[in-house]
């Protein structure tokens, strides 16, 4: 090979390699700070009752009882969807996944809870949560085409004011 083609297979391959860690340092970046914001929510909310119960215990008690329900749609880079992807072919635990249903059902609980605190709520029972894939985009040909993994959740239940 001449010096210009080793020169450009070099330079390609360090490019795509700094993008690659560039996109790594910025969706983990991305990923902490949300955990972070998360983890300070739901300390702020502890006041707040949850429970998956179907059943309000001391129901004499309520003076009102309302359903409230609350959304999200999370999405992760598109390098940890192709590197999830490479993990469902060789097999194994899909991490980044696990992480993302994860922090869409707590962010959709988060949300769940201020709803409920918005109506002046103290308890929130039979709290259901619903799970959509939304991972598949449509491009302007109307074609499908994958983008990064999204998910949404839908959350809801029964919000108590005594």
């Amino acid at each position: 090979m001449d010096p210009a083609t080793i020169g450009f297979i070099f330079y390609a391959v360090t490019t795509l390699g700094g993008l690659l860690v560039l996109g790594l340092l910025i969706g983990g970046f991305n990923e902490r700070r949300h955990l972070r914001s998360l983890a300070e929510r739901e300390a702020a909310c502890r006041h707040i009752r949850v429970s998956n119960l179907p059943t309000v215990t001391n129901a004499g008690h309520v003076a009102e009882a309302t359903m409230v329900m609350a959304n999200v749609v999370i999405a992760t880079d598109v390098l940890k969807t192709f590197l999830t992807s490479v993990r469902g072919i060789v097999g194994g635990r899909m991490g980044a996944a696990e992480r993302l249903f994860l922090r869409a059902r707590r962010e959709a609980l988060l949300r769940l809870i201020a709803e409920a605190e918005s109506r002046g709520a103290v308890e929130l029972w039979n709290v259901r949560f619903d799970f959509c894939n939304i991972g598949y985009m449509r491009s302007g040909s109307g074609e499908r085409t994958r983008g990064a993994m999204q998910v949404e959740v839908v959350a809801w239940a029964t919000a108590v004011r005594r």
